[in-house]
């Protein structure tokens, strides 16, 4: 028994440095902050700060944050906001936090066109930064963070087609877990109109932390330190969430097959040329050709009007693996 309390004693005192070194590394990268996220200096501050719209009364509690960071997503930024403006079954509120970069941005003028349909379906207040300078991923999401007050944070891609469910189901999984994801979901590759099936069960997805649809708990989200990590920016922020915790997260699957409604895309993502070449012939893990009782081309997954816009972009898809193969590379 004196051996079983002394591992842990141990532990915890293991736990308690992880924590400190973790909150000594926050102070010393939040030091180092761009001025476009922290608008430190007085003339900057009119441009670098948050410009909000707001739908509700300062009583309101919000329960979702959505988080989209966006990075020269003027041609592409729109898909995640129609998948935003059609969601299902909300019953509570929410909030869409937005920053991005001026290189090829989507725009304050664009976003806003989506306001009306977005309250329409709980969306309470829209926030919006437009910084001067690149920054990185992962800075983007912590900046959102230290903004929000709600209960649940979700990674929301600019790419990416969220299915209907997915905030209504993530609220609800939240309650019990501190970080949600899905296993399965469509990838479609707009370079040569093909999709497949993302699994989690395949090639080293397997023993990665993270997939799809992720979400956390914003209380722990504002503990993970603005880095300059530059890949693999969820698994990162697992990893910070799982340090502070002194364990790793409590992680909750959406076993819906609502996935089978939604659509990550390759080709405007600024990111990860490796995971194009996955798709672009035979798929390889962790992605895999659609199963029976799965959706096989884009025109299963999304609706009409969605599906005509995005095989639209191959020619600017096109273009843009180029920029992606010579440019900037973070994930």
């Amino acid at each position: 028994m004196k051996t079983h309390r002394s591992i842990k004693q141990q532990k915890k005192i293991k736990q308690q440095r992880e924590r400190k070194r973790l909150a000594q590394e926050k102070k010393k990268l939040e030091r180092e902050i761009p001025k476009s996220l922290t608008g430190d200096k007085a003339e900057e501050n009119k441009r670098h700060s948050w410009k909000s719209w707001k739908a509700r009364s300062n009583n309101d509690k919000v329960e979702l944050t959505c988080a989209l960071p966006m990075y020269r997503a003027k041609d592409i930024g729109w898909l995640a906001l129609e998948s935003l403006c059609r969601q299902e079954d909300i019953d509570f509120k929410w909030e869409l936090s937005i920053i991005e970069e001026e290189e090829e941005c989507m725009g304050e003028d664009a976003i806003l066109h989506y306001k009306k349909r977005l309250e329409e379906v709980g969306c309470v207040n829209i926030s919006y930064k437009l910084l001067d300078e690149w920054v990185p991923l992962c800075q983007k999401w912590c900046s959102i963070a230290q903004e929000s007050d709600s209960f649940g944070y979700l990674l929301v891609a600019a790419d990416c087609y969220s299915h209907p469910k997915r905030l209504a189901q993530t609220s609800r999984l939240l309650q019990d877990y501190e970080w949600v994801q899905s296993k399965l979901g469509p990838f479609y590759n707009i370079e040569n109109n093909s999709q497949s099936i993302y699994d989690r069960n395949l090639g080293r997805a397997a023993k990665h932390p993270c997939s799809l649809n992720m979400s956390t708990r914003t209380e722990l989200m504002k503990e993970v330190p603005f880095g300059i990590r530059r890949r693999s920016v969820d698994g990162w922020i697992y990893d910070k969430i799982s340090l502070y915790l002194g364990r790793e997260p409590l992680v909750g699957y959406n076993e819906s097959d609502d996935w089978k409604r939604g659509v990550d895309t390759n080709g405007f993502n600024n990111i990860s040329v490796g995971r194009g070449q996955k798709l672009i012939k035979k798929p390889e893990p962790p992605f895999r050709d659609p199963m029976e009782g799965e959706p096989a081309i884009l025109e299963e997954v999304v609706p009409l009007d969605i599906y005509e816009r995005i095989i639209s972009l191959k020619e600017d898809a096109l273009k843009r693996i180029g920029f992606i193969e010579h440019g900037i590379g973070e994930e």
